[in-house]
């Protein structure tokens, strides 16, 4: 009950925050998005360089042999 009580004061509170600072919010989001899009555009590369760099590696395509046992030797 006290959380779905906390869960509606946020919200008031959320709403009246935006509708009485909307324009410093925007600020705000204007100056997170280019260091949003710099961060994720770094994340791409580096994963996309870790891709390459695994695509590149020698894969074992024959199985390795394995020792005959000991019991198909003396039959």
């Amino acid at each position: 009950m006290y959380s779905i009580l906390g869960g509606v004061v946020a919200l008031l509170f959320s709403i009246w925050g935006f509708v009485k600072w909307w324009f410093i919010f925007l600020d705000i989001f204007k100056g997170l998005v280019p260091l949003l899009l710099l961060v994720f555009g770094i994340a791409a590369i580096v994963s996309g360089l870790k891709r390459m760099q695994m695509e590149n590696t020698p894969i074992l395509k024959k199985k390795p042999e394995m020792p005959a046992d000991d019991a198909d030797e003396e039959e």
